[in-house]
């Protein structure tokens, strides 16, 4: 409702004479978006933020630290199936290394026996001595049932250990979890750049993808979980629809924070970034590692019925047309096909002539086809589609292009560094 008042009060500003539009002086017409004026927006009012393909799962394989690698079937860029042997132990050194513990463990048990026999025998000599030598005995007892007890306490954790190791043992071949591709061997182990240690392999799944986005902490109001979004690619006109099932505030990028001027206290600030994924509708012609750019919304619909106040048509009777930017950004006389009107509003139905893409101009005195056109939308303020959210403040990596679009072009990772978390 407020992006239609929004229009309206734009087209009452030409009204006025903001555009300063006539004939006689030849200047350049100011021409809407029907979008706009349709209440639907333009493009000046969304943040676009940059997004990588990744996938929706990763197994991450770490290796028994006991255990040697025998061999590795795979490589690094081999796609594999869930059930596929990537990698077999050499148990040998372990197999001796829990013998070793079964005998610890018998040990335990029969250190058990003697103290058993130690209470009891200590317990038989105390009936036979006096009152007042009975007191040494029930000390030695209570020393020894607390050792026993700890002892038993013992053995019970040596066993749940054993028995864990006992099944790794028997585990000789490691196999694929999920269908995927192999992305990483760290056959030397070591940390990654933020000190996490490195898996020992890591499996992307395939057929399962997801957008990975960054957010900034300045533009939060932008996004949401479940909001709906587009994604466009960045070399085709290809379009995918999603959902944002996550922002994970938990987790801000290492090392990507920057500053910004606050102006309200005149001074730099800094501002973190924050991951968020989006669900796919569709996977179809996407590939992981492939960057597109995301959008909170929903794409137009192909459908939709373009609807125009009737104070933009000319000849309503005869001959409907309204004055329309053509192709080559000139005025130009359009007609058009009217559908049903809406009373309330005052609005046509325009049927065939109009696209939400096209620009219109307010009819006046002095129009002719072949006249400049300048575009006179929200994006033409200052303070249309540059909200405090949006603002391009001092060292953030966006910017606004050409159609006033927003950029938020975060360098995400590359796919490897992509895989590796």
């Amino acid at each position: 409702m407020m992006k239609r008042i929004f229009a309206l009060l734009l087209t009452a500003a030409l009204l006025l004479g903001l555009n300063a539009c006539s004939a006689k002086e030849e200047e350049a017409v100011s021409v809407q978006s029907v979008s706009m004026l349709m209440g639907l927006g333009n493009a000046g009012e969304n943040s676009r933020f940059s997004g990588v393909v990744t996938s929706g799962k990763t197994e991450s394989i770490k290796k028994e630290e006991a255990m040697d690698i025998r061999e590795i079937f795979v490589e690094v860029g081999q796609d594999v199936k869930a059930g596929d042997l990537l990698f077999t132990y050499d148990n040998a050194a372990f197999l001796l290394s829990l013998e070793q513990q079964r005998l610890e463990l018998e040990g335990m048990r029969n250190t058990i026996t003697a103290t058993q026999e130690q209470i009891a025998e200590l317990e038989a000599q105390r009936e036979k001595v006096s009152d007042d030598n009975k007191l040494q005995y029930t000390l030695q007892i209570d020393t020894l049932s607390a050792t026993l007890r700890e002892t038993e306490y013992n053995i019970a954790v040596k066993e749940k250990e054993l028995a864990l190791k006992e099944a790794d043992a028997a585990r000789t071949e490691v196999c694929a979890g999920v269908t995927g591709r192999v992305t990483e061997i760290n056959p030397d182990g070591g940390y990654d750049n933020y000190g996490n240690e490195k898996s020992f392999m890591t499996i992307i799944e395939t057929g399962n993808l997801r957008i990975k986005g960054i957010i900034n902490e300045l533009n939060v109001s932008a996004l949401y979980e479940s909001c709906p979004v587009v994604i466009y690619s960045r070399s085709t006109s290809d379009v995918w629809t999603g959902t944002i099932t996550m922002i994970d505030w938990g987790n801000p990028v290492q090392d990507n924070n920057y500053y910004y001027y606050d102006s309200a206290g005149g001074e730099m600030g800094t501002s973190s970034k924050y991951p968020f994924y989006v669900q796919l509708d569709s996977e179809e012609g996407l590939f992981i590692g492939q960057h597109v750019y995301i959008e909170a919304g929903y794409p137009a619909p192909e459908t939709v019925e373009v609807r125009l106040a009737a104070s933009f048509i000319c000849d309503l009777e005869s001959a409907p047309f309204v004055w329309a930017r053509g192709k080559d950004g000139k005025l130009e006389k359009r007609s058009v096909t009217l559908g049903e009107r809406d009373e309330w509003s005052d609005e046509y139905v325009i049927a065939t002539g109009l696209s939400l893409e096209d620009y219109v101009a307010f009819p006046q005195e002095g129009l002719k086809a072949g006249m400049a056109t300048v575009e006179w939308d929200e994006s033409m303020f200052s303070g249309a589609g540059m909200t405090d959210d949006t603002m391009n403040y001092g060292g953030e990596e966006g910017y606004y292009d050409d159609g006033g679009l927003y950029m938020d072009d975060t360098v995400l990772e590359t796919p490897e560094e992509e895989y590796a978390e």
